[in-house]
């Protein structure tokens, strides 16, 4: 009997004394509930909190959208439109929006700078404007979003980076005396070459355009931060009315002026066949204004292709497929004018889609 008392006395010794040793060694009261504690001593972090997903934008007025195949000019129904925005506190603001029959959709967006993307049946399309929104207060009536499927589009050409830096690019726009409310502008980096800026490289520096921005009701002005210092080429686009080429030099102490009067648009259209009057799917064709990649486009399943929105005067296309040998016709554009412009391949044995 005595040995049994000196059993339980000494377990419940041990049971005391692990219950003393965890209420000294945790932070938190032992009565804490047990989807609290820590395993470890010291204090308690949290994990970091995952940015809010909100499902609807900052009242702003309503933009109507209408999406159209880049190369044939008609409607594309079924397209889903989903655009992000930060909104400055961490969370990221979601619009979506399908195009109806007629290949239209409206979004409340608000201010600021959204990414835009694209999707039809699941599969992605690819905004041949531009994917990235500077959105402002006045809105246009309509905005024209231009789309192809990614799997028709040929990867881009490999060009060297443009480094990032202080300059920055400004312009005020006009077309016919007015300030056009939806601009596509695209800088052209030419080198950091000119007045004070020794020229030591292995190589001739190469015009490399950036990806294009959009600016939406901005009142016609614009302004293009974190650009390298140097000299750019600007092509300024007024989707389907007005365009100009011009050139601007960015300091890191002194923004480049783009600015520039809008002349109307030029285009050029046609049909890529090969030697035996086969139509040419898939043939990759690039518009060239002097040594300026000003815009690149494949042929559809009927061998057809549109390129808008050009500057008038002399243009050289190159058109080329694997397989083929290509074609190189040099054109002069007029503005608010679309050229017709057939193109030949020579594809022998290769032909067809």
């Amino acid at each position: 009997m005595t040995r049994l008392r000196v059993w339980i006395a000494l377990a419940l010794g041990l049971g005391l004394g692990a219950v003393a040793y965890r209420w000294a060694a945790h932070d938190r009261p032992f009565d804490a509930p047990r989807a609290r504690r820590s395993r470890d001593a010291g204090v308690a972090t949290r994990a970091p909190v995952a940015p809010v997903v909100a499902a609807t934008a900052p009242r702003g007025p309503t933009l109507p959208i209408a999406v159209i195949d880049a190369r044939a000019g008609t409607a594309l129904a079924d397209v889903t439109l989903t655009l992000r925005r930060a909104d400055g506190g961490g969370a990221i603001v979601v619009l979506t929006a399908t195009t109806d029959p007629l290949g239209r959709a409206a979004l409340a967006l608000g201010e600021g700078r959204w990414q835009v993307a694209a999707t039809r049946g699941g599969a992605p399309l690819v905004l041949t404007d531009a994917e990235d929104w500077t959105v402002g207060a006045a809105l246009d009536p309509e905005l024209i979003v231009r789309a192809v499927p990614a799997a028709e589009v040929p990867p881009p050409r490999e060009l060297p980076p443009v480094p990032p830096g202080a300059g920055a690019l400004v312009g005020e726009v006009t077309l016919a005396g007015a300030r056009p409310a939806d601009l596509i502008v695209t800088p052209i980096f030419l080198g950091d070459f000119g007045p004070g800026h020794p020229v030591v490289r292995d190589r001739v520096p190469q015009p490399t355009p950036l990806p294009p921005r959009r600016f939406v009701g901005t009142g016609g002005s614009f302004r293009w931060d974190g650009l390298a210092p140097g000299s750019y080429a600007v092509l300024v686009v007024a989707p389907d009315r007005g365009v100009a080429l011009v050139r601007a030099m960015v300091t890191a102490d002194l923004a480049g002026n783009a600015s520039s009067a809008l002349a109307p648009a030029a285009g050029v259209a046609g049909r890529a066949l090969d030697d035996r009057g086969a139509e040419l799917a898939g043939v990759e064709i690039v518009v060239w204004v002097g040594d300026l990649r000003l815009a690149a486009v494949t042929t559809d399943a009927h061998g057809t292709f549109l390129v808008p929105d050009l500057p008038a005067g002399p243009a050289k296309l190159v058109a080329s497929r694997p397989g083929c040998i290509g074609d190189r016709p040099t054109l002069t554009l007029v503005a608010g004018q679309r050229a017709m412009q057939p193109l030949g391949l020579l594809c022998g044995d290769a032909a067809g889609p």
